[in-house]
């Protein structure tokens, strides 16, 4: 693995573990905790299906999906504080992405509590890509306006998933492919670029009427290739995790592909322009193309940080191990998701609405190495647009519903 650390600090990234490419098929992959023994694996595609794991990632139980739909395209999920979850999706109604749909579910994933469309037939907005947050004091995604990466739409959710309030935002981050945070102080952070390829990321502070209070801007290394996809963030103690995608400009990857670096940034906003917040720099896949990585995410359990990210159709993660006393954590001990409080009634799994083919068992589901290696690409170029794809391990099932989802892209 490269390892750039910038200036000198106490270094909160100490262990990077190997990229590993697993049997789960989907454009949509995220791994979340569940206790301090077991995770929740997600993979999306027309759908959105839910693996538990242990902590050696191999599965206890059957996935099982939770929409009973397979038109989604894009996915974006994110745990309330309450330890239940939010899950937005683009889908075409009328034309290709002019439609989200938004479910809430149970702590486990069982029960949906509620769903309902975010946006319909509205083809004034691009849906795909979305950023979405669900915190104590905001709750909802955004989408950008056709034809502009400077003007995006705020959509903001009750728990119920009616649209209570939109607001429109100028500059950047643009919302395809960017991420937003509630901060530990109870405001909204955008984090994100520009352009849709640039060198430079862009991390914003917005007050209610979503307008830009402070922010900061850092060129992320390498310097000869070009970022995006910062999709991945989490705030941990004095520092930003930044998951975002780099490539080179040379052809070597496809469209929107590239290999995964994790960034390690000051939690400042000062206002010295000349400010500079990077203090680590980690490339965490080995893609070597012309297949590369997309869609890069984060999640945190104690000093455990998951960095997940599809390719070539299969969930890839690599196990970073960080210090959080060098990160600033306080209370190091209570870092546990919230209890899963669900009643047993909610417990058991969802009627399987999917055709007879993907209802049997992965097979083996066990993770392998990725040797990083370039393998052929056995699908249609990536669109900037985002793509529907079948979800789930991988079975006899899942070409089928690749097939069909391609078919509808078209």
């Amino acid at each position: 693995m490269l390892l750039l650390t910038m200036l000198v600090h106490a270094q909160v990234v100490t262990d990077i573990g190997s990229p590993v490419k697993t049997d789960y098929t989907g454009t949509f992959f995220r791994a979340f905790p569940r206790n301090e023994f077991r995770w929740w694996f997600l993979i999306g595609g027309g759908g959105l299906t839910v693996t538990e794991v242990n902590n050696s990632f191999s599965p206890v139980a059957q996935g099982f999906s939770t929409t009973g739909r397979d038109d989604l395209i894009d996915h974006a999920v994110a745990r309330c504080p309450d330890g239940t979850w939010l899950h937005a999706a683009s889908l075409n109604v009328d034309e290709f992405d002019d439609s989200a749909y938004a479910y809430h579910y149970s702590a486990n994933f069982q029960t949906i509590k509620a769903q309902g469309w975010v946006d319909q037939q509205n083809n004034e907005l691009k849906h795909n890509d979305m950023p979405i947050v669900c915190g104590d004091n905001h709750r909802g995604v955004s989408f950008r306006k056709e034809g502009t990466q400077l003007r995006n739409t705020w959509f903001s959710l009750d728990e119920d998933l009616n649209v209570v309030d939109t607001k429109v935002y100028y500059g950047v981050p643009q919302a395809p492919g960017s991420a937003l945070l509630e901060l530990e102080d109870g405001r909204l952070m955008g984090v994100g670029f520009k352009d849709y390829m640039s060198g430079s990321v862009e991390m914003r502070i917005f007050n209610s009427d979503m307008q830009t209070e402070e922010g900061i801007g850092a060129r992320l290394p390498p310097e000869d290739e070009i970022q995006w996809w910062s999709q991945g963030v989490l705030q941990v103690g004095d520092v930003f995790l930044v998951a975002a995608m780099s490539r080179t400009q040379d052809g070597t990857f496809g469209a929107d592909e590239g290999n995964v670096w994790l960034h390690v940034m000051r939690n400042e906003f000062p206002e010295d322009e000349n400010y500079e917040g990077l203090l680590e720099n980690y490339q965490i896949s080995d893609h070597s193309g012309p297949s590369g990585g997309m869609r890069p995410g984060l999640s945190r359990r104690g000093n455990t940080v998951m960095v997940t990210w599809d390719s070539e159709l299969r969930g890839h993660y690599s196990v970073v191990t960080i210090d959080l006393e060098a990160a600033g954590v306080e209370d190091i001990e209570d870092t546990s998701p919230p209890e899963d409080t669900s009643p047993p009634e909610d417990t058991s799994p969802p009627e399987d609405t999917s055709p007879p083919e993907d209802t049997e068992p992965p097979g083996d589901t066990a993770p392998t190495e990725d040797s990083g290696s370039a393998r052929q690409d056995n699908r249609q170029p990536y669109s900037p647009g985002g793509c529907g794809c079948a979800g789930g391990a991988l079975g006899t099932g899942w070409l089928l519903a690749l097939l069909v989802s391609l078919a509808r892209r078209r």
